[in-house]
């Protein structure tokens, strides 16, 4: 080929004329092909099983993905590499658009591939002639559901009960996609049906459970978190929540008679039942419910006397009773006010005093029947710490002596 030395610059030539033209009707015969095909771009998208979460496509195993190719308009064939091999080839018909269906496999991480177009495919389908401007497309692999661990508060009273509203509060991490969403729930324990209690799909993952909208009783609690990809992880259950809101009350007031038929003496005894346990310490400090012993004053009332209690010394005052005078006896019992030693000790719900000797006073014996009234102290509690109701307890059964 000739050259002509190109008077615009020393040293350097130019094709002549001619030769110039001679390469462009070579370009034409031969197409824009022969100097290589190219990509001009690779995405992935996602259908069912994949999240796209901030501009990252998350896939989980068997999640559908489609890889979207766009090429030279002379392109052929289309090698993938990488992360999902393959060759898609157009029958000899050159066109620009390619897809290609997957599905996410196993495992976590990003997944990456290579994409290069080329102009010809041989009679092996194998991809041939120039490739230019290789592309890539990438997704990440979510196999790993998030983490979760839950807390409530506040915690349970020293009786293991809990007579307020419980916070329940939980934290949840992924390193995946990340956290979408978040459900606690509370079944009655240990194996009833699980019912959601709130959900939350912000990063503080906490709610209040409203303890009054639910039957007195044992619960279990949980939460279950599920991340973009759709995973869903279980926590580990806070077992045995006790909830009581009910506040207790006096059922039953009874005596009976241990020693002479109508009058109050060693050997009598009087119980006190209350609609659930009480915490005896609330009764009297430091008692945990054994035998105790306790002083009685039987106050003389005229034709009605009334009943209290207080600690072994007489100095401290039990809350047994509402007032000194919340316990009456319905008749004349005493002809001076009377001290009696005693015992108390508790069982399940009920309280019981059993008369010991008397330390001062002077007794009447009653002959005629007659029915006690008792007033509860609001002083005594539950063991959830809930305070007792004063309605007035009316003694029912056989209308006799009582003592």
């Amino acid at each position: 080929m000739p050259l002509r030395r190109n008077t615009t610059g020393r040293g350097k030539f130019a094709l002549g004329g001619g030769a110039a033209i001679a390469a462009l009707v070579l370009l034409a015969v031969l197409g824009a092909g022969a100097f290589g095909a190219s990509t001009t771009s690779a995405v992935f998208s996602g259908g069912a099983g994949t999240a796209m979460v901030d501009g990252t496509l998350y896939a989980k195993q068997g999640g559908a993905l489609t890889l979207t190719v766009t090429t030279s308009s002379d392109t052929e064939c289309v090698e993938v590499t990488g992360a999902h091999p393959a060759t898609l080839t157009s029958n000899r018909n050159p066109r620009s658009s390619w897809t290609l269906n997957l599905t996410a496999g196993t495992g976590d991480g990003v997944k990456t591939v290579t994409v290069a177009a080329s102009p010809n495919v041989n009679s092996q389908g194998k991809c041939t002639g120039q490739s230019q401007s290789p592309k890539t497309a990438s997704y990440v692999v979510d196999n790993t559901g998030p983490t979760v661990t839950g807390s409530r508060s506040p915690a349970a009273n020293g009786a293991g009960w809990n007579h307020a509203d419980v916070t329940i509060a939980w934290a949840a991490a992924d390193a995946g996609s990340g956290v979408a969403s978040w459900t606690a729930q509370y079944r009655t324990s240990p194996s009833g049906t699980w019912t959601d209690i709130c959900s939350d799909a912000t990063s503080s993952y906490g709610c209040s459970w409203n303890t009054t909208a639910v039957t007195d009783g044992t619960y279990d609690l949980r939460a279950v978190a599920r991340d973009q990809a759709g995973h869903t992880t279980t926590s580990s259950v806070i077992s045995a929540v006790r909830i009581d809101n009910t506040a207790p009350s006096g059922t039953s007031v009874q005596a009976t008679n241990g020693g002479t038929a109508g009058q109050i003496g060693s050997g009598d005894t009087l119980r006190f039942t209350y609609s659930e346990a009480i915490a005896p310490a609330s009764i009297l400090s430091g008692w945990t419910g054994g035998s105790q012993a306790i002083r009685v004053y039987v106050n003389d009332g005229g034709t009605v006397d009334t009943m209290d209690f207080r600690n072994s010394t007489g100095a401290t005052r039990l809350n047994l009773v509402n007032s000194s005078t919340d316990l009456s006896l319905g008749r004349d019992f005493v002809g001076s006010a009377a001290i009696f030693n005693a015992t108390m000790s508790m069982s399940g719900s009920t309280i019981t005093i059993t008369f010991g000797s008397r330390i001062s006073g002077t007794l009447k014996t009653v002959a005629t029947t007659g029915t006690m009234t008792w007033r509860p102290s609001a002083a005594a509690l539950d063991l959830a710490g809930l305070a007792a109701s004063t309605t007035l307890v009316t003694e029912t059964g056989t209308v006799d002596r009582d003592f």
